[in-house]
């Protein structure tokens, strides 16, 4: 009877074992580069990146075919701390959409640790693919491009053998901001202050800034530095009284760094 019980503890720990050892740990394995010219390299090649624009947690990028100028694809990139912030971005952008994304929950796809599919409105076409793998985010949308599931298909699957355009790592360091100031916190309607963020890229990147609203950025000042108008057309209802200002920072390989808060307030 003990020979048996000890049998069992063994299989059982050796099962215990190998599940650990094969079995999915998204928390060992983070993306820390996503160097967007060597997909479209691979994947695109008779394709131009036309654009990039910083977007909520993330950064967008819009080919355009050289051939056939009619056939956009844009694509959105975000890196975020764990795959746990990668879901919560996708999710709240999900909350903002007007077409409501099909997840796919019986993993028929074969796309990513999650993944949804974005319906037309008005055709039986699916216009966009969303993923997340590891602690990246990545949207691929187009109404033209034909092999649109194919391509984000072999981007993630690259992602998950690590092709020369992305890094994988057992740890990652992400951009920071580290402080928030203002010439002045509190405002009456018309005034201005300037707004300083201070932050890092550990890799020594460019950082691309990003806010929800209020501000803009005067060519004269540094990259750093915004203007805060305390004006109706930039500044929501209710008008007067605190405004939370939200800044990310993003760098070149498409890194995203924690939310920072800042407060405005504005009186009569």
């Amino acid at each position: 009877m003990r020979t048996k019980i000890l049998i069992f503890l063994v299989l059982t720990l050796s099962y215990i074992s190998c599940e650990n050892s094969i079995g999915p740990n998204l928390d060992k394995i983070y993306i820390t580069k996503f160097d967007i010219e060597g997909m479209k390299k691979k994947h695109l090649p008779n394709f131009e990146l036309v654009s990039k624009q910083a977007r909520r947690e993330g950064r967008e990028f819009v080919f355009r075919n050289s051939n056939d100028l009619s056939n956009t694809i844009f694509i959105r990139v975000d890196i975020h701390s764990s795959n746990a912030k990668a879901q919560y971005v996708a999710e709240d952008l999900h909350s903002m959409y007007w077409v409501i994304p099909q997840e796919d929950t019986l993993k028929v796809l074969g796309i990513g640790d999650r993944s949804w599919w974005l319906p037309d409105p008005f055709l039986p076409d699916t216009v966009a693919y969303e993923f997340i793998r590891y602690n990246i985010y990545i949207s691929v949308n187009s109404h033209t491009y034909a092999d649109l599931l194919e391509l984000t298909r072999a981007i993630d699957m690259d992602i998950v053998n690590d092709a020369d355009y992305v890094d994988l790592e057992n740890s990652i360091s992400l951009p920071k901001i580290h402080s928030i100031t203002a010439t002045k916190t509190v405002l009456k309607e018309g005034n201005t202050c300037k707004i300083t963020v201070n932050a890092y890229d550990p890799y020594n990147e460019p950082l691309e800034y990003v806010f929800n609203f209020g501000l803009f950025h005067v060519e004269s000042d540094p990259e750093n530095i915004f203007t805060f108008e305390a004006s109706r057309d930039y500044v929501p209802e209710p008008f007067f009284g605190p405004h939370i200002l939200k800044f990310i920072v993003m760098n070149e390989s498409n890194a995203v760094s924690e939310t920072a808060e800042f407060t405005i307030t504005i009186v009569q």
